[in-house]
């Protein structure tokens, strides 16, 4: 049975978060939480925010204007945990929020299934870039050096231009997480260079890819196949249910945010998950028209 769960609804992301400043102030209730988030407008001296729901129920919606007034919120984007999976991956998918925590769409593998039968189920390019990955004697081990992964973070971010956290932030995040054994990192080595790496977390019964990189100097070795496959099989060895990708998009459009990494993720082949009814409350409508605006003017 596949299960998962709103990734900031882990009360020790959550801690992170509040330590390293990217939220100003969580609120707890029953199933769910609220984050609040700062935001600043050019030319406004006054500080708004914006609030997301890790889980929408009836308390939540309750309390939300109220949250929003004390917090000068100029909109909420509730995130319901609720999904279903996606039958048929050439339909369209949902329509993306103005604003979000995680992706709308995700891909799992459930762990309840043997080895044989989740390489069985992979594409067969996939079975193949594993084995090509040993063939030229990668090696994949868990390593506690943030330094070296960070190094190659840095060259995916350039080579598939997004932004990154700084090394402050993952090195917090992981030592935070790694201090409660809900964290690994794993390098991928090249003789003594590592050419790829990830960061696995763990909540519950979910044990989820958050982080990853790859140098493109080596990728005909197809480390970051090799990479995954260790990350999923120990995930399975120590217990867990579930592994998590943490977001996908089916979207067609090349220019799509997560198009190039979700070609990767979605040859491991499990099935996709749509998540439902998110939607978007909005208490300033001028404000939250210019935020619009300027969204709509980066593109």
């Amino acid at each position: 049975m596949i299960k998962t769960f709103h990734p900031f609804s882990d009360p020790d992301i959550i801690e992170i978060l509040l330590k390293n400043k990217r939220i100003s102030k969580a609120y707890k209730f029953p199933n769910s939480e609220v984050l609040v988030f700062q935001l600043k407008l050019p030319f406004f001296k006054k500080s708004y925010s914006f609030l997301i729901t890790t889980n929408l129920t009836p308390k939540v919606k309750n309390q939300l204007p109220i949250l929003a007034k004390k917090h000068q919120a100029i909109f909420a984007i509730l995130e319901p945990n609720q999904f279903e999976i996606l039958k048929d991956q050439n339909q369209n998918p949902p329509k993306e929020p103005f604003k979000s925590l995680v992706p709308i769409q995700t891909t799992v593998l459930d762990l309840n299934l043997s080895q044989d039968e989740l390489l069985k189920n992979m594409h067969s390019k996939t079975r193949y870039n594993i084995k090509v990955a040993k063939k030229h004697n990668i090696k994949v081990q868990k390593s506690e050096n943030i330094k070296d992964f960070y190094k190659i973070l840095k060259l995916t971010s350039t080579r598939d231009n997004f932004a990154i956290n700084s090394e402050k932030y993952i090195q917090s995040f992981y030592e935070n997480l790694k201090k409660k054994n809900k964290a690994q990192l794993y390098l991928a080595f090249k003789e003594q260079t590592p050419v790829a790496g990830l960061i696995c977390t763990y909540h519950k019964q979910t044990a989820i890819y958050y982080y990853g990189a790859s140098d493109h100097q080596y990728r005909k070795f197809m480390a970051p196949y090799l990479l995954q496959w260790q990350a999923i099989c120990d995930a399975k060895n120590q217990g867990y249910q579930t592994y998590d990708f943490l977001g996908v998009t089916t979207s067609k459009d090349p220019k799509h945010q997560l198009s190039g990494v979700s070609q990767f993720k979605l040859k491991f082949n499990g099935p996709v998950l749509n998540f439902q009814n998110r939607q978007t409350l909005v208490y300033k409508p001028f404000l939250f028209f210019l935020l619009k605006l300027k969204k709509f003017l980066k593109r």
